[in-house]
């Protein structure tokens, strides 16, 4: 054979003259037919990277992706046509694109893959593919459709896994359409029954003579935190102060507040609201003053301060509800001075 160098100059006098032995080299091969089936039978037995680093053991030097290429250029092998022959469907994209794949019964391999689930398609299938026997598929339509134009004297059955299904799903029909007839079970002789009334005391029982944990990284952490929220709060730190120093959210801070003790909150127990102000504990002025804090009936403690005008009038009173603010010409009715 003779020619010129793909891609270079035609008039180049040069020429490249060989002969191709078959079953020794190919056009274009970097090795010979024998080391290429050679690798093709690795690539085949170990895939890329183990295949790869057997050969190399074996004294060629090949990549894995060279191997996986000589997979890919492999013809497919020859099937024939099964005696028996399962057909079901399968989705490629669930809920749009469906197709059908056919297994042989006997090895349990699938031999083809049908680009959808029509009874066209598998009927021609059958007619290219004579041979077959028996038909395992549900009860698709389709698919009783086409066996029967592509082998007219097949038998059709149903496989193990669409006779269970169908099965269950009658009974399941039966059951719910009869479920009214159906009697309570029995308790044992040496066994009363065991009504609503009686769970719902259990578990209140169970709830008021819960023990709390004495020991475990939970329980301490627990009654550390509690004796740290609770000493904090009693030298006159606010609910946000007291967040903001351990690191914890104000509703955990709160609920530990409500607990009296921390056993409480191990049993999942606690008291009722905890006012979490500082009434012993002295206000600061504007002017930097020391004040007392106001009276226990004063209006701004009281639920009458629920209005917008009442709650600015009480912030602008720095702990004396006597003393309005400047900004405000006068006060909001319903609103007394506690007087100190």
């Amino acid at each position: 054979m003779t020619g010129n160098v793909p891609g270079r100059d035609q008039e180049c006098p040069r020429q490249t003259f060989t002969e191709q032995v078959s079953g020794l080299t190919r056009p274009y091969a970097h090795r010979t037919e024998r080391q290429r089936s050679t690798l093709a039978r690795i690539a085949l037995a170990l895939a890329g990277r183990a295949g790869a680093r057997l050969a190399h053991l074996l004294g060629m030097n090949v990549g894995r992706d060279i191997l996986l290429r000589l997979i890919l250029a492999l013809p497919d092998p020859g099937r024939p046509t099964p005696r028996v022959l399962g057909v079901d469907d399968f989705a490629f994209r669930k809920g749009h694109t469906y197709g059908t794949i056919l297994i042989d019964i006997g090895t349990h391999r699938p031999i083809d893959v049908l680009p959808d689930r029509e009874a066209a398609t598998l009927a021609r299938w059958l007619a290219d593919h004579p041979g077959v026997e028996v038909i395992c598929r549900d009860r698709s339509t389709a698919y009783a459709d086409g066996t029967r134009a592509g082998a007219p004297n097949a038998e059709h059955c149903a496989d193990r896994w669409h006779l269970f299904h169908n099965l269950v799903e009658a009974v399941e029909k039966t059951v719910v359409r009869h479920r009214a007839l159906l009697p309570e079970p029995e308790p044992p002789d040496d066994q009363q029954a065991v009504t609503a009334e009686d769970v719902r005391a259990g578990a209140s029982t169970a709830r008021t003579t819960a023990v709390p944990r004495t020991s475990g990284r939970i329980s301490d952490r627990t009654r550390e935190r509690h004796q740290a929220i609770h000493k904090l709060h009693r030298h006159g730190h606010s609910l946000r102060g007291i967040a903001a120093q351990l690191g914890l959210a104000r509703n955990t801070v709160r609920r530990f507040l409500r607990a009296a003790t921390a056993d409480d909150l191990l049993v999942g127990k606690w008291t009722g609201r905890t006012s979490f102000s500082t009434p012993t504990s002295p206000t600061t002025t504007s002017g930097g003053r020391k004040a007392a804090p106001p009276p226990a009936d004063c209006s701004r403690n009281s639920a009458t301060a629920a209005t917008p005008e009442v709650r600015a009038w009480s912030r602008s009173t720095s702990g004396n509800c006597a003393t309005p603010s400047p900004a405000l010409t006068g006060r909001p009715v319903g609103i007394h001075p506690c007087g100190r």
